[in-house]
């Protein structure tokens, strides 16, 4: 069962990063046994360096953002609620819900830590829908199967390097750049060299991590740390997900059979809109 306390202490879908790993093989791309859950890793002093220029660099940069001078670090309310939001989604993306875990769902969706949103709104209406019409376990998970492929070729493929590279192919510079990327906080994909590490779902998870980092440090005073943690989110929002995710979860809810589906799909779209406008970023289109 997926942990739907809509907290941030849910368990990862990462694994620590080992120290010794480096390079990359380029094989087949098999999502079929792709897990719920990064398994936390061991923390890490928060990067305070550029990933694209090696310099150093914080939210309030005037070469990273026009609001030179101001602190970026949102509120304690607003990375928790980030954090959940992302936290549960990734889970959704990465694996179908059981029954137990729709039951839970039918219980606590009204509950969403994203209460507000065109888009949010639109989302839980179809989650509504979904358990109005007693959507099963079996049809998500078919769902799911036919929009990333699965068992055949995916409807909407879940991975940043299909989407951005240029011959749209998985283990492509994409994928290894997000690798990198996962190591700021001693975090890889779970079956690292056999799936993809920039399948949607640990995108997100990765999200939700550096902001639940981020949430941890502000509640130990620790400001400086907990706005690095919050840079590595921001950056990672940029760089990645805000170049392809929109056009994605548009793709996903055209091509989704399921409400349940439709309904992740506007809220992890809500879920990035918010993020990105914590540092003005432009939102989702």
């Amino acid at each position: 069962m997926i942990d739907l306390s809509f907290s941030t202490d849910g368990d990862s879908a990462m694994s620590a990063a080992s120290s010794s790993e480096s390079g990359s093989n380029a094989g087949s791309a098999s999502t079929s046994g792709s897990e719920s859950g990064f398994s936390s890793g061991s923390d890490v002093s928060p990067s305070t360096t550029n990933s694209s220029s090696g310099s150093p660099s914080t939210c309030s940069d005037a070469s990273s953002h026009p609001r030179r001078g101001e602190d970026l670090l949102p509120s304690a309310n607003e990375l928790e609620a980030l954090a959940s939001a992302f936290l549960v989604l990734s889970r959704f993306h990465l694996d179908a819900p059981d029954t137990e875990t729709l039951n839970q769902m039918r219980h606590m969706y009204r509950e969403w830590p994203l209460s507000d949103g065109t888009a949010t709104s639109v989302g839980l209406q179809e989650w509504e829908r979904s358990f109005a019409a007693k959507e099963s376990p079996e049809q998500l998970r078919d769902d799911l199967n036919a929009l990333y492929g699965r068992t055949a070729r995916a409807l909407v493929a879940p991975f940043e390097s299909v989407h951005r590279g240029k011959d749209g192919l998985v283990f492509d510079e994409d994928t290894l750049i997000v690798r990198k990327d996962y190591r700021q906080l001693g975090l890889q994909a779970p079956h690292l060299h056999k799936e993809p590490d920039d399948h949607i779902g640990l995108e997100y998870d990765f999200i939700a991590q550096g902001l639940a980092r981020s949430l941890n440090a502000l509640d130990r005073g620790l400001h400086n740390d907990a706005q690095r943690y919050f840079h590595i989110v921001w950056r990672f929002t940029h760089e990645h997900l805000m170049q392809w995710a929109p056009a994605f979860f548009v793709d996903v809810a055209r091509n989704s059979r399921t409400h349940f589906y439709r309904g992740v799909a506007e809220l992890s779209r809500e879920a990035l809109d918010r993020l990105a406008a914590l540092c003005d970023a432009p939102p989702a289109q």
